[in-house]
């Protein structure tokens, strides 16, 4: 019965705080904003409001707190686990290195999970506002196909000062490292989707079924090499364009 209620207030805070969400965005649609300043406000609004449930979830306790509290509860059920492995033989020096890339990669990098999180339920809360209210004057502002979209050049140099950072930050514990970490994860997941984009777009020119398009994309998420080709892609798309076409053929 708690585990039901539970779950039923987790479906009600998430539905008020995207419909939180949407009144923004539909603010700035009145406005006549274009997609970008619509899901910059959204994106503002859906932290502030992350902070103010945290700051009511811990009754008065700092976030700092509340991220201590959560790193230790990990930690816990890692070691729990770890414990269950060592029964069953398998190597120390594995079991140590197999925890320290879990630490890193859901417990010291979560901040830029989030955040990531955040930018893409920002972006689909301003498509379905638009959608749903295609009369209002900023939803008449045309967005670029998915398939021709790309990130910003400008990206690509936040994007070199985190890897320095990652390669001459320090040890894993360092505030320099942990900070390139979480930049590595939310710029690698734009670069992820520009290269998805490249993807689509070739799938769609050489006229693939969309049912083999959405095999496809689910079979890149089980192999981490096709992921890192994907980041790759959008990474060089900076200097060449894959794509290379003209307005009159994206028309057509």
């Amino acid at each position: 019965m708690n585990t039901v209620l539970a779950v039923v207030m987790l479906v009600c805070l998430l539905a008020l705080y995207l419909g939180s969400i949407g009144g923004v965005v539909r603010l700035g649609l009145k406005l006549g904003w274009t997609p970008v300043a619509c899901w910059a406000a959204a994106v503002g609004a859906a932290l502030l409001l992350a902070g103010g449930l945290l700051a009511w979830a811990g009754h008065g306790v700092s976030v700092a707190d509340l991220w201590q509290t959560w790193q230790k509860e990990f930690s816990a059920n890692l070691n729990a686990s770890l414990a269950v492995y060592r029964q069953l033989g398998m190597a120390e020096a594995d079991l140590q290195t197999s925890a320290r890339w879990i630490r890193l990669l859901f417990v010291d990098a979560a901040p830029g999970w989030g955040l990531c999180f955040i930018f893409f339920a920002a972006w689909l809360v301003v498509l379905w506002q638009r959608r749903v209210s295609p009369h209002l004057p900023g939803s008449k502002i045309a967005i670029k196909p998915f398939m021709l979209w790309s990130v910003p050049d400008l990206l690509i140099w936040p994007l070199l000062a985190t890897l320095v950072l990652l390669r001459w930050g320090g040890s894993w514990n360092s505030g320099y490292f942990l900070v390139a970490l979480n930049a590595a994860v939310v710029l690698g997941n734009f670069y992820l989707l520009s290269g998805l984009a490249i993807f689509l777009f070739f799938l769609m020119r050489w006229k693939v079924p969309q049912f083999l398009q959405l095999l496809a994309i689910m079979l890149i998420g089980l192999f981490p090499m096709a992921i890192g080709v994907l980041v790759a892609l959008g990474v060089v798309n900076t200097w060449w364009d894959w794509r290379r076409i003209t307005p009159n053929q994206t028309a057509g």
